[in-house]
């Protein structure tokens, strides 16, 4: 990766700080466009903090992309993203008013401010994007040299004009840097404090769950404002991979472990979290003992036994086995098999080792009574 800092190759991300009013910017398609190959603009999963490769010149180009919530709650904190950032995109739709209005009157200056007032480097390019033109907005010009706007782009969402703002911004910082009497490892240097900082800080919690040992699922403990991703084929989960939205039913089939990534928006993804399914526990054995005119399960230690005497799928609200009394026919009510032995025409029986999968359920057809 080729990044270049007063002619010297540097080994570090751009921070990318994506800004725009939260309704009708079109921010939001922008950062997908460019990290999805086909998104889903009716179910877009959140924008978290995240990296993406970029292609400039047969170059590449890493982009941390951040887009923190723009709107009047979060005016008087969001600056607390903004060190260490290398270029800002601001984005507004150019066919509304109220995102031109909190665009020019809030988010320019807010942004030059900082960059004035508090950035680490005053070399800190500003792209000014302007979406669903259909006629350049009045005074924009003016108002974005104002502000000391690098660059004023016209896009529509498409992944070419999408690129070409990512592209612009990529030239910008550049320059910018390559006419910068900044040292490249002091700017190296501080890019990784802070990156460090904003990670111990910004980093989703890790998912976690618990497998159900009957139902055969893995259930996880949702955080609010936190989407998970998650793949059954052993293949590390990305936002494009398959989102849970209710327990994970194992199959024998899965043969892999499922991995899944915790996801929020303006945050690090976190760790991958490997969930290893428990094995499935024996099928159990027994048999009927006509002398006592019982069923027996040749027990195993550790394991509970559920049963069931009509025909319905044991589980574990069924009837517990218990030894050495077994089940015994004398007991059971009457069934549809009658005979003097009230000996039921089916057992059902599952098995539950401490720490393994319920066992496949096996059926116990009883002797001939008649």
């Amino acid at each position: 990766m080729n990044q270049i800092n007063n002619g010297q190759a540097i080994e570090y991300p751009y921070k990318i700080m994506i800004l725009g009013d939260e309704e009708r910017s079109g921010k939001f398609e922008l950062y997908h466009l460019l990290t999805m190959s086909n998104p889903n603009f009716d179910n877009l999963p959140p924008c978290n903090i995240h990296t993406h490769i970029v292609e400039v010149e047969e170059e590449d180009f890493a982009l941390e992309l951040w887009t923190p919530v723009c709107d009047e709650h979060s005016d008087k904190t969001r600056t607390i993203y903004y060190p260490g950032t290398d270029a800002f995109i601001i984005v507004f739709s150019a066919s509304s008013e109220d995102s031109i209005q909190y665009t020019t009157q809030v988010l320019l200056p807010e942004v030059r401010y900082f960059i004035d007032h508090f950035a680490k480097y005053k070399d800190v390019p500003v792209i000014l994007v302007a979406t669903n033109v259909k006629k350049t907005p009045n005074n924009i010009i003016n108002i974005a040299q104002e502000n000391g706007v690098s660059k004023y782009v016209e896009v529509q969402f498409s992944q070419i004009h999408t690129i070409e703002v990512f592209t612009q911004a990529i030239n910008a910082i550049q320059a910018f840097h390559s006419s910068s009497s900044v040292n490249s490892t002091d700017r190296v240097h501080y890019s990784d404090r802070e990156r460090q900082f904003f990670r111990s800080s910004l980093t989703s919690e890790a998912p976690d769950g618990d497998f159900d040992q009957v139902d055969k699922t893995l259930e996880i403990t949702t955080m609010p404002g936190t989407i998970y991703f998650y793949t059954l084929d052993g293949s590390e989960p990305t936002k494009s991979s398959k989102r849970y939205t209710n327990k994970i039913s194992l199959h024998s089939s899965n043969e892999n472990a499922i991995k899944m990534i915790a996801v929020e928006r303006c945050k690090y993804a976190s760790e991958v979290v490997i969930f290893n399914s428990p094995i499935e526990s024996s099928p159990p054995q027994g048999y009927f003992d006509p002398i006592s005119k019982s069923f027996h399960i040749i027990a195993k230690a550790g394991c509970n036994y559920y049963y069931s005497l009509d025909g319905s799928k044991p589980d574990k609200h069924s009837a517990l086995y218990s030894e050495p009394e077994g089940v015994l026919f004398d007991d059971v009510p009457n069934t549809a098999f009658e005979s003097h032995l009230n000996v039921p025409q089916l057992v059902r029986v599952v098995a539950i080792e401490k720490d393994k999968l319920k066992s496949k359920i096996k059926n116990f057809k009883p002797y001939d009574c008649e």
